[in-house]
């Protein structure tokens, strides 16, 4: 059974409170009236009954037919059952007196008419009332108890600080903000410590297999083309060996790819200039995005403040995103880089017209060897993210069916001292 909920129990109770005061007033004031008329009733039979004693049955007739609705007359033989009093003429004819409860209450409807119209407008305006002080108690517990499940489903989610709202809630939707900031930021920080787990872990054993796979790779290039000069009056076998060449290179990028991976080396700061990187990366882009049906966009500001940085590891890190971009474009698009900048920092942003990336990769996509192309090796964006974590940045990822954007913040940092050689 679904126990009720919270805004339904109070529905409930004002309303119930809200009818019990109407109806408390409401029978107070009839009680009141009833009393009243009946004492009126009462006073006037004390008079009539003090006249009709003392005159003849004729005319104690017109007497009794004063006493009005609020009583019922029966004469002799008098009417079966009670009836609350009995006059007597002079001349010795009984008259039998019956409050008339009815006619009373009917009076005391006709008097008090306005104000039962008026009873019924308030009863439904405090039900109105109720309703709207629910809903306004418990949307902000609704708001929370959301918050609350998103974040149990891994979301982070900020509840807004509504206005008109109790203190008490208000401090608790503050709280609750401060709840989530905290653990998003411990879901990062135990992100991080995973990931630096995995990496230290597939570091060692991607230094040593690329290392023996190395080795013998040189020595297969240099027999290579030892071999191509031996066989060059051999036309028919050059398709051939361009063949092995092509594959050996591949093959030796990749062996690279893991080197760096498993064996990163520290930023060479150096002076750079923002717009210089991303023009660079137009340039590398713009003959295969011609290719490919691509337009290239830069936006940039035509002088940014320089920054420190090591050029060969931006680079790298931009060319990577930029030819990701591309290759998630396979039936053209648009390819934007973008450049924005405060006194603090500096934004760079690579975004795609392509399809996205699939919603169960998006949490993974810095992870080493997580790709969505069946010949990507899947450590470009890993090895991306270190560079940007070794400049002291973040590089983060917007997808969506109509594209991605990968966002790369750097903060400006002082020019690094080299330490000279101390005398002793």
């Amino acid at each position: 059974m679904t126990p009720p909920t919270l805004e339904g129990l109070l529905k409930w109770i004002l309303t119930a409170l809200a009818v019990s005061l109407a109806l408390f007033l409401l029978g107070t004031r009839f009680y009141q009236g009833y009393g009243d008329l009946r004492t009126q009733a009462l006073r006037d039979s004390d008079l009539v009954g003090e006249v009709v004693t003392r005159l003849p049955s004729v005319a104690a007739e017109g007497w009794l037919s004063r006493l009005g609705p609020a009583w019922k007359v029966s004469t002799p033989p008098l009417a079966e059952g009670p009836v609350d009093r009995i006059l007597r003429s002079a001349d010795g004819k009984d008259w039998g007196l019956t409050l008339n409860r009815q006619a009373l209450f009917a009076e005391l409807v006709e008097e008090n008419r306005y104000l039962l119209v008026l009873g019924m407008i308030g009863l439904l305006a405090s039900v109105e009332i109720a309703v709207f002080l629910a809903y306004g108690i418990t949307r902000p517990l609704r708001r929370l108890s959301w918050g609350c499940s998103q974040l149990a489903r891994g979301r982070s989610v900020r509840l807004p600080l509504g206005r008109g709202v109790s203190f008490e809630l208000s401090h608790v939707t503050g709280v609750f903000n401060d709840l989530a900031e905290q653990l998003e930021r411990w879901r990062r920080v135990q992100g991080r410590i995973v990931r630096m787990d995995r990496l230290a872990a597939l570091g060692e054993l991607v230094a040593g297999v690329a290392h023996e796979i190395r080795n013998p790779l040189a020595s297969m290039r240099i027999h290579l083309d030892l071999l191509a000069d031996r066989l060059r009056d051999r036309p028919e076998l050059e398709g051939h060996l361009e063949a092995l060449g092509v594959e050996m290179d591949r093959l030796g990028r990749t062996v690279d790819q893991f080197l760096a991976f498993a064996r990163p080396r520290p930023p060479r700061r150096e002076r750079l200039q923002p717009r210089d990187l991303l023009e660079w990366t137009a340039r590398m882009l713009g003959s295969q995005g011609s290719r490919d049906n691509v337009r290239v966009v830069l936006e940039a500001p035509p002088a940014p403040l320089p920054f420190w940085g090591d050029e060969d590891q931006l680079r790298q890190l931009l060319l990577n995103l930029g030819l990701n971009a591309l290759k998630a474009m396979e039936e053209g698009g648009t390819l934007n880089l973008e450049l924005q900048e405060t006194p603090e920092e500096l934004r760079f942003a690579v975004e795609d017209t392509g399809k996205g990336i699939p919603e169960e990769l998006v949490d993974r996509v810095f992870e080493p060897f997580v790709t969505t192309r069946p010949d990507g090796t899947g450590l470009g964006l890993s090895i991306a993210q270190r560079i940007a974590q070794d400049h002291g940045g973040n590089l983060s990822c917007r997808t969506s069916p109509g594209g991605t954007r990968f966002i790369l913040i750097l903060p400006r940092q002082e020019e690094p001292h080299e330490e000279g050689d101390g005398l002793s």
